[in-house]
């Protein structure tokens, strides 16, 4: 009998990247209070705003799960939370495609893409 083959876990291709963020879905901003919103979240160290493929806003805090092992794999993988275990069904994976389209770090990397939607806009 053969030996079958498997293939690498995607975590290892990435160093488990979903694994190194949390992100909390906010609503999309629509007002000027609302983009203002957005800019104070990016005042803060290891804070990220991003945009999903289908549009979705998050708050994404750059911080590590605490089990996650130095191989990038999760020490304690039979117990981990629900969320986990669903990740990534029915979403491509961080390590194989694009979740975002937009990954905004600095308050001047979203000034320059809300100043060009406006311009979009008014053209």
């Amino acid at each position: 009998m053969a030996c079958q083959v498997r293939e690498p876990l995607p975590c290892a291709q990435c160093n488990a990247r979903c694994c190194r963020y949390m992100a909390i879905k906010v609503d999309t901003p629509r007002t000027a209070d609302d983009y203002d919103d957005v800019r104070w979240y990016l005042l803060h160290r290891d804070v990220r705003v991003l945009v999903d493929t289908d549009g979705i806003w998050y708050v994404a805090f750059d911080t590590p799960c605490e089990r996650i092992g130095k191989d990038g794999r999760c020490l304690q993988y039979d117990v981990r939370p629900q969320i986990c275990r669903d990740y990534p069904k029915g979403n491509p994976c961080e390590a194989t495609g694009t979740l975002f389209v937009h990954d905004f770090n600095t308050v001047d990397e979203f000034d320059g893409w809300l100043q060009r939607q406006r311009a979009a806009t008014e053209a």
